[in-house]
């Protein structure tokens, strides 16, 4: 049902999955669905472009977030400075993921404006403009 909540229909026959049923099936199936279909990608990208749902497309400050900070959960909690998950799943060169810290010398991890470790410089463009203004 969450499909539902995200702007997915369920599943027309033509839709498929590289493997198993897909999640939008709109029927239960034997074995259980891990994978949304092309379909259900194409028609939650229409409604992030069409309806600009605001819940989804805000990420979270971490001061809002009400639960303990867990270092290694992919998101940056209170008092952490990078989180890139677990030691065995930190695919970055700028945090320390025994300690969500920068690395030595590291001035930012993943954001819009940082390029190998270092913030871009003064005019670099970080990302598109959304509009006009």
């Amino acid at each position: 049902e969450m499909g539902h909540n995200l702007g997915i229909n369920h599943d027309r026959g033509f839709c498929k999955c590289i493997a198993g049923p897909c999640i939008m099936l709109p029927t239960i199936s034997t074995k259980p669905a891990y994978q949304f279909s092309s379909c259900s990608v194409q028609e939650h990208q229409r409604y992030l472009l069409r309806g600009r749902p605001q819940c989804i497309l805000n990420k979270p400050l971490s001061t809002d977030i009400i639960t303990p900070p867990v270092c290694g959960n992919f998101f940056v909690d209170v008092g952490e400075e990078c989180d890139c998950g677990s030691p065995q799943d930190c695919q970055s060169a700028c945090c320390d993921a025994r300690t969500c810290k920068l690395k030595h010398k590291a001035q930012c991890d993943s954001e819009e404006c940082c390029e190998k470790c270092k913030f871009k410089k003064a005019g670099a463009e970080c990302r598109a403009a959304k509009d006009d203004c």
